[in-house]
């Protein structure tokens, strides 16, 4: 192997690294030292020091010399404080966390492996981001840049990432749009053949569609809004490290499309479905594990009226699955129907999908 890994530890742990890791290049470089590093041509790093705020002070610095840099953080046990720390690290490239066990030391060589390469050791290790296509022609744009945006986070740190397009109602043809995209785009033609895909050429069930996924971690993107690659690299790394279920990015500067589509009444019918320490604001990019997904997806219907955001929260909360809300950035690219305009049929459809529910977890 020609891979290259920088270590930087402060040998609390002595973990015999160069023995280990014997079929990489690996060099070491003193704590002290990293202030002075200028260039970073690693494959990974391997960041090991005792407090967990080293480690993420460490991360940021080696980020800002290399925004893509894979980063394995060593730790002893993971509190849920730790988890959330870990949003605190800069840049896009992807991120694990080894709890580390003395007598399995050579999981160390695994999570390397899995962050050179991603679709290593793992059959099921494919990322789905699920864009849905309501209307391909006003939609093109916004998805082109979508597409390409992605494309960087496949050539320089997620390659086992997968765009899955569903086509949702939508009376374009839906081929012109995919060979607009390979004409258009700067995707090279192995990625258009290999990793974007087709669920359905024709109208389909956006429910159908999604649970025809397999994937690791599936990522449900609302193509009307564009944004920052940065944020979709976060949600993947923070599912991955295995703690939370469930991840929504949200607009805090929503206020104003809350305002306008929420009135006073709505406010304590849709807090009801939500789980602990979770607020309804605008909702751009929602992640999901595997598990997760599985049984999300086995739950919910087609006909309860409900917008899907909501209706995937109030599941999660039934299932007490662990939910982080993350703040994201977004740009409303066209203008969309609200999310409901009648008081009366939010609660009507409110009241089926409780009533389905409950129904559901009451029969099983």
């Amino acid at each position: 192997m020609n891979e290259k890994i920088l270590i930087i530890t402060d040998n609390y742990r002595k973990i015999n690294f160069s023995s280990l890791l014997s079929l990489y290049s690996t060099d070491f470089i003193n704590p002290d030292q990293l202030n002075s590093l200028r260039i970073l041509n690693y494959d990974a790093a391997i960041i090991d020091f005792k407090e967990p705020a080293k480690n993420i002070e460490t991360s940021n610095i080696l980020r800002s010399i290399n925004s893509w840099l894979p980063i394995l953080v060593i730790t002893d046990f993971a509190f849920p404080d730790e988890y959330l720390d870990f949003m605190n690290i800069h840049g896009y490239g992807q991120i694990k966390m080894l709890i580390w066990r003395e007598n399995y030391p050579e999981e160390i060589i695994k999570y390397i492996q899995c962050l050179i390469h991603p679709g290593y050791a793992d059959a099921k290790s494919e990322i789905a981001l699920v864009l849905p296509i309501y209307d391909a022609k006003s939609q093109y744009n916004n998805l082109l840049s979508l597409i390409e945006n992605v494309n960087i986070l496949i050539e320089k740190s997620l390659n086992n990432i997968y765009i899955y397009l569903v086509n949702i109602n939508c009376e374009n043809n839906i081929e012109n749009l995919i060979n607009k995209i390979e004409k258009n785009t700067a995707l090279n033609n192995d990625t258009i053949k290999s990793q974007i895909k087709l669920v359905y050429r024709k109208a389909c069930n956006y429910l159908d569609a999604l649970r025809s996924i397999d994937s690791q971690i599936m990522i449900l993107i609302d193509t009307y809004k564009q944004y920052n690659i940065s944020d979709i690299s976060k949600i993947v790394n923070i599912l991955k490290l295995g703690y939370f279920d469930m991840i929504i990015g949200s607009n805090s500067k929503s206020d104003e499309y809350l305002k306008n589509n929420i009135n006073i009444m709505e406010k304590p019918l849709i807090n009801s479905l939500l789980p602990e320490g979770i607020t309804y604001l605008e909702n751009g990019l929602i992640g999901m594990s595997a598990t997760a997904s599985n049984y999300i997806l086995s739950l919910l219907k087609q006909d309860t009226g409900t917008p899907i955001d909501l209706e995937l929260l109030y599941i999660s909360k039934l299932l007490k699955f662990r939910v982080l809300q993350i703040q994201i950035d977004f740009i409303q690219k066209e203008n969309i129907v609200p999310i409901k305009t009648n008081s009366l049929s939010l609660i009507k459809s409110i009241r089926r999908l409780k009533g389905l529910k409950v129904s559901k977890f009451k029969s099983a």
